[in-house]
């Protein structure tokens, strides 16, 4: 498990040398999940299931959930492909070279998001009823599957009223 916050999935034009997505391509299979921060940047307010889970809005492009998982970032590869004749031989028949851009499996993004408006600096925080419904529109959605789940900040905040926010949105699952 690994906490961050959604920027650093943008890529180079972010991040010089790539954030997490260099981190991902690098290490990624021995990662279980990402707990991802999808709340105090600016401009990114991640508000919506559009900018949310559709495209990231403001200066972190490229970082919402489904670009993610869809590679939509410039941190691109070669990976070379060989083709084998189908005989005793096994000889090369041709090979390929497919240019790739680093994508983050569904099922390793855990979405982050503050409990209260008091949990969170500038933008990000949405009511827990809209939470429950962007998440419902996410978990539904048959063009990309993601129902990973998602985390809280914070706990305590949460606690203080009697878990209203993870409850409400937990429906969604």
């Amino acid at each position: 498990m690994s906490k961050m916050e959604a920027p650093y999935f943008g890529g180079k034009s972010l991040y010089s040398q790539g954030g997490y997505l260099t981190v991902q391509q690098n290490v990624g299979k021995d990662i279980d999940w990402y707990n991802v921060q999808f709340y105090n940047q600016g401009s990114s307010d991640y508000s919506t299931f559009a900018t949310l889970f559709q495209s990231a809005n403001g200066w972190a492009a490229n970082t919402a959930v489904y670009q993610m998982i869809n590679g939509n970032n410039d941190m691109k590869f070669w990976t070379f492909f060989l083709f084998f004749d189908n005989n005793a031989f096994g000889c090369i028949r041709g090979y390929k070279l497919i240019k790739q851009s680093v994508k983050i499996p569904a099922e390793m993004i855990v979405v982050g998001k503050p409990c209260t408006t008091g949990d969170v600096d500038n933008t990000g925080y949405v009511a827990p009823s809209t939470m429950e419904s962007i998440f419902a529109q996410a978990v539904s959605n048959q063009n990309v599957i993601w129902n990973t789940g998602f985390m809280t900040w914070q706990f305590a905040s949460d606690l203080d009223q009697n878990f209203q926010f993870a409850n409400t949105v937990a429906q969604a699952f």
